[in-house]
């Protein structure tokens, strides 16, 4: 009789916050706004295409030294913001601040438009 080896504890929750990470930050499929901005989580602001001209109304909604959050505004409705650490530049977190459903209907998200 075969037993199935279990995984240590520490190695089970690790894959388990990996999964649920993927699958909390990954965006519907069509949604290129959602696939574009998450992929920008972590990364330094002024290194990403977010930090340079788009075709978007870019203005600062909050900058309380700790913490910058930047809200981008597209001629059909979609609306979201960045929220980025002021120390280390990092992007922390997105969100919608229209409905995502314009955003959805954005085919093709590029910047420099």
């Amino acid at each position: 009789m075969h037993t199935v080896p279990r995984l240590p504890r520490r190695a089970l929750f690790s894959l388990l916050f990996a999964c649920l990470t993927v699958a909390c930050s990954s965006a519907p499929p069509g949604d290129a706004i959602a696939s574009k901005v998450a992929s920008s989580v972590g990364q330094r602001f002024s290194e990403t295409n977010h930090s340079r001209p788009t075709g978007a109304v870019m203005r600062m909604l909050r900058d309380d030294g700790k913490l910058r959050e930047y809200e981008y505004q597209w001629k059909n409705g979609c609306a979201y913001a960045l929220l980025v650490d002021a120390q280390t530049d990092v992007i922390l977190s997105w969100r919608y601040i229209s409905s995502a459903e314009p955003c959805r209907r954005i085919q093709q998200y590029t910047f420099g438009t």
